[in-house]
């Protein structure tokens, strides 16, 4: 191990565990179906996507569906560029003017036969005669600016501030609530900003959730798209140099 250099390290990892999956997915392939078909269980694909951020306003691609793949290609509202039944790969991170595209998560629902843990499920849209409606949520917010800053092995940061987490040795974050921070113990960030309205008006980037159920349809997350139900908006003023803009 110690000769093993950090991309090596990674790769073998990589591959066992990819190993493990096609393991598991194999044993449960094995398994038999017990009676008949049981009710439609639906599940979401990938359990956990993921988009980042670019600076091209209206440019992007959709993220890898495997392991160390390329992004795929997408047309402007989203759907996969696919040729010869495979998905069009991509290696153009940037638009025509040199700004850095973003990438977006995509999302897809499957059905499975509860019954029967060999099903590999099928993927299920609009046109399909079992669906009515389909109808996507999805909540965006920033909440960076009122967190911890980042000080690596220093405890289990989701443990911040609980009862006895100190004491027993398995978290030494400072409880925000307490008015000093000793040094050495990782500090809230933007702790000159205190009290917990203020913290998440001026810190806090939560526009709400937003709900899309019909093809092609679009939301935005501004401050001026606030939803009418949602109490805990905040989105704090654009900071240009030293001056505020509203």
């Amino acid at each position: 191990m110690a000769d093993w250099s950090r991309r090596k390290f990674l790769t073998v990892t990589s591959v066992a565990a990819v190993a493990a999956t096609r393991l598991a997915a194999a044993e449960k392939r094995k398994a038999k179906k017990n009676g008949p078909p049981g009710p439609t269980r639906y599940a979401v694909h990938p359990a956990v996507g993921v988009a980042r951020l670019g600076n091209s306003p209206d440019d992007f691609y959709l993220e890898p569906e495997t392991i160390g793949g390329l992004p795929i290609e997408c047309t402007h509202d989203g759907t996969p560029i696919v040729k010869d039944g495979k998905p069009v790969l991509t290696r153009k991170f940037k638009d025509a003017k040199g700004r850095i595209r973003r990438q977006g998560a995509q999302f897809r629902v499957f059905a499975f036969d509860s019954n029967d843990p060999s099903d590999p499920g099928r993927e299920i849209g609009l046109d399909d005669a079992s669906v009515e409606s389909i109808e996507w949520t999805v909540h965006l917010a920033n909440k960076k600016g009122v967190w911890y800053n980042n000080q690596e092995f220093i405890g289990n940061v989701y443990l911040a501030g609980q009862p006895g987490a100190e004491t027993a040795n398995a978290n030494y974050y400072w409880s925000p609530d307490d008015e000093e921070t000793p040094s050495g113990v990782a500090s809230l960030r933007n702790s000159d900003v205190t009290g917990n309205d203020e913290r998440r008006k001026q810190l806090i980037i939560d526009p709400g959730p937003r709900t899309v159920n019909a093809p092609g349809q679009k939301a935005a997350f501004t401050r001026d798209s606030k939803p009418a139900d949602y109490p805990f908006f905040s989105f704090p003023p654009i900071t240009k140099g030293s001056a505020r803009v509203p």
